[in-house]
């Protein structure tokens, strides 16, 4: 059993690893990274290799990799790379990102959110506040006293947690906004 769950994390982990190129293949790093003489940890730094630089892929040795840049060889960790050249950016909406950024907050404007699953931009940008919805998922919330019996069954305890204080200047409201 033990064998088997330590080969099962292994597979799992290998195929979590990022796909690169194979040997004598062009690859791109992801990230700055210190090309090392060794393939180990605490190795001497020989060279830098820049974000976004095209390298040669020489060899991979299990999380290691060997690179060529300008002439240079060198060992990197493999999760870092990845094949073919970066991903061009797009300068009109770097700059109009760069220019937003001194711009106050439109009206309507929806800031994206990471993590949601299942709602698309434009739902999100559409997406309007609904009085009924909020109470059809507040009637799902069980009453104190079921709640309390529930607790006292699974015997669970119950911890009095103190309210923060409210940041200097602020102002609390418990009242529903809109960006309309």
């Amino acid at each position: 059993m033990r064998g088997g769950l330590a080969r099962l994390f292994l597979c799992i982990l290998a195929l979590s690893l990022p796909v690169c190129c194979a040997a004598g293949e062009q690859g791109h790093a992801v990230r700055d990274l210190d090309a090392l003489a060794e393939p180990r940890h605490g190795a001497k730094v020989i060279w830098k290799l820049p974000k976004d630089a095209i390298f040669e892929l020489r060899q991979r040795q299990n999380a290691w990799a060997e690179i060529s840049f300008g002439g240079q060889q060198g060992w990197v960790m493999f999760f870092f790379l990845k094949p073919g050249e970066p991903a061009k950016q797009d300068i009109g909406k770097e700059i109009g990102g760069v220019l937003g950024l001194a711009a106050t907050k439109q009206k309507g404007q929806v800031t994206a959110v990471i993590g949601v699953r299942g709602i698309t931009e434009e739902q999100l940008k559409a997406a309007k506040f609904n009085a009924e919805e909020l109470r059809k998922l507040e009637s799902l919330a069980a009453p104190p006293e079921r709640a309390s019996s529930f607790a006292e069954s699974a015997e669970l305890q119950s911890w009095e947690v103190k309210y923060l204080p409210d940041p200097a200047g602020a102002t609390v409201s418990n009242e529903p906004t809109t960006t309309d």
